[in-house]
């Protein structure tokens, strides 16, 4: 292999004998090591921090309370225990199943476990919508799981496909939040809070004119 320069290898000696740049305390979060960044300075990097907020996202503010039959498929109505109690199952060997795979990098692992958990329900019901159903069903409703993370990497692609259809023609009010059917593109706020809306407006016309 080329040989590194004498005055590059001299710098990059120097460089990686510094602080880390002032941004990594903030991918280290509260980590001990946080104090050995260096000062904030003009860095673009470092300016983005008096852009960005650093507060909690909360997704109720940012896309209303979330109901989980926008990732039912709204055609299927059938529900199948025996996908259930295999997805359960898979769920529970999971770590033993990625463990036995060899020669592969842990990432990869997780990629093949995803398709082959997939692969593993649609042998007990080759119907993807009625399994998908079945897991939203059980993981939101029934068991109220917080780990919902699988039926993500598994069948994501379908809960995105069952989203879009069921938001299809909708918008989110700005005001409430909440979600309504759109009649024009023009509309930006449900029935109850455009009524509200006028009534304010309304309220400001006839004041106006009074003060003139």
């Amino acid at each position: 292999m080329p040989e590194r320069p004498e005055h590059i290898d001299k710098r990059m000696k120097e460089s990686l004998k510094g602080r880390m740049p002032h941004f990594f305390s903030y991918v280290k979060g509260d980590s001990p090591k946080k104090y050995r960044s260096e000062p904030y300075n003009q860095s673009t990097m470092n300016r983005l921090t008096g852009i960005i907020e650093d507060k909690p996202i909360q997704f109720k503010k940012i896309a209303g309370e979330f109901d989980y039959t926008v990732l039912l498929n709204p055609n299927i109505s059938d529900i199948d225990r025996d996908v259930i109690a295999e997805y359960a199952d898979l769920i529970s060997h999971k770590r033993h199943v990625i463990g036995n795979m060899l020669g592969e990098s842990y990432q990869k692992k997780v990629d093949h476990y995803n398709n082959y958990l997939r692969q593993k329900l649609l042998e007990v019901n080759d119907d993807v919508d009625i399994v998908t159903n079945s897991l939203v069903v059980f993981l939101y409703r029934e068991a109220k799981s917080r780990n919902r993370v699988q039926l993500w990497n598994s069948f994501g692609d379908i809960l995105f496909e069952n989203i879009k259809t069921n938001l299809k023609n909708t918008k989110q009010c700005e005001v409430c939040g909440d979600r309504f059917e759109v009649k024009s593109n023009r509309g930006k706020y449900c029935a109850e809070c455009a009524k509200e809306v006028e009534r304010s407006q309304i309220r400001d016309r006839v004041r106006k004119h009074r003060g003139m």
